[in-house]
């Protein structure tokens, strides 16, 4: 029996997973053999001894110490895509929202419920919107949000332009023909109409969007945040309004030195860019496949701090081993591991990981010589 323990408000479309699986129950230790979670923070906290998995539900993952999780022999996982459609669906709605003034026009009818602005000549020049059909939007960063971005602004006409230096062969078969692929960021940036960035957040990219960069949109752009805070430099933006260089800007995370504008000039959605029933029911539920993966068979697939790793489950048990990254180490459990049936073995920074699918019963003695090797961070007799 495996306990999954829940933080946050997680969907039934996840949980029905555990709730549905006689070998799962949901929220009944405080020694759990998995957490599932959305967006509470980990870094300080203490995890119990059975922890062996956590899933996240949702695409960021800055809440999880990922080397302090290897250390104690815990994977961890997110759910990329889960949410890029809700994302890409609120990113579209603000493009045409901003571009139209609707925000300033629902508070002028919030006023005056009886307006027209075809009486009101003075109101009509301050509320009349442009069009976003053949204007220009600079994506940076092209993954599942920003290319579903990028291919619905095509679709509606935009002249868009996509920047990622990382992008795999399958994320650019994922592009329209239509969007155009540039080589830098600033061909992405220089003389745009709007810009929209979707990257994640690292210590190479904080304030990846800065006053230089700023200083190349057109005058007059609108400019989108919804990847995280921190990756666009809020006192640049500052400047930048406060100049008039930059029209609008839109950003799905609140900052103080936003707090002075209003809406006519800036947008602040409190973190609601994947807090859709359908973006957070798609995380809950890739949360909850990974981690029922993982505790029945072992194998890892897109894990965030321990290598993929697969093996068919052909035996009546098979031995999991988690252990610090070191070739020396690694190949000292192989040397050991070898006799006792097919093996399987992957490396990354956080971990060596090893499957092996044993031939015949493994007694507690030989588990426990296992758990004593210097290195080896946890050790599990999985059983069909």
């Amino acid at each position: 029996m495996f306990d999954v323990k829940t933080y946050n408000a997680i969907s039934n479309w996840g949980l029905k997973l555990f709730k549905r699986d006689p070998n799962y129950q949901v929220n009944q230790s405080d020694n759990p053999d998995a957490y599932i979670t959305r967006s509470v923070d980990l870094h300080h906290a203490k995890f119990p001894s059975n922890l062996k998995v956590i899933g996240r539900a949702g695409v960021g993952y800055n809440n999880l110490p990922l080397e302090k999780l290897a250390q104690h022999g815990i994977v961890a996982y997110n759910t990329p895509g889960s949410n890029h459609n809700a994302v890409k669906e609120l990113v579209i709605a603000l493009l045409i929202a901003t571009s139209r003034h609707l925000f300033q026009a629902i508070e002028y009818t919030r006023k005056n419920v009886t307006g027209d602005v075809s009486l009101d000549p003075k109101s009509d020049a301050k509320l009349r919107g442009t069009e976003i059909k053949g204007k220009t939007l600079g994506v940076i960063g092209v993954g599942n949000v920003g290319s579903s971005v990028a291919n619905a602004a095509a679709n509606l006409g935009m002249k868009v332009y996509a920047y990622d230096p990382y992008l795999t062969s399958d994320a650019a078969w994922k592009l329209s023909p239509q969007v155009t692929r540039v080589k830098t960021v600033d061909q992405a940036i220089r003389g745009m109409d709007y810009v929209t960035v979707h990257i994640p957040k690292n210590k190479a990219n904080s304030d990846f969007i800065s006053a230089d960069k700023i200083a190349e949109l057109k005058q007059g752009a609108y400019l989108f945040n919804y990847s995280r805070l921190g990756i666009v430099d809020n006192h640049a933006v500052e400047k930048a309004l406060d100049d008039h260089h930059l029209r609008f800007y839109a950003t799905d995370f609140g900052d103080p030195s936003l707090a002075k504008y209003n809406g006519n000039q800036v947008i602040v959605t409190p973190h609601i860019g994947g807090s859709t029933v359908e973006g957070e029911g798609n995380g809950a539920y890739m949360a909850a496949r990974d981690i029922k993966t993982f505790l029945n068979t072992g194998n890892v697939d897109r894990a965030l701090n321990c290598p993929d790793l697969q093996l068919k489950f052909t035996t009546k048990s098979r031995l999991s081993i988690l252990a610090k990254s070191d070739a020396k180490l690694l190949a000292t459990l192989t040397d050991q591991l070898k006799g006792l049936g097919k093996l399987v073995s992957a490396k990354n920074q956080f971990a060596d990981y090893l499957l092996v699918n044993l031939k015949s019963p493994l007694s507690s003695s030989a588990l426990d010589k296992l758990k004593q090797i210097p290195g080896v961070r946890r050790v599990r007799l999985i059983k069909r």
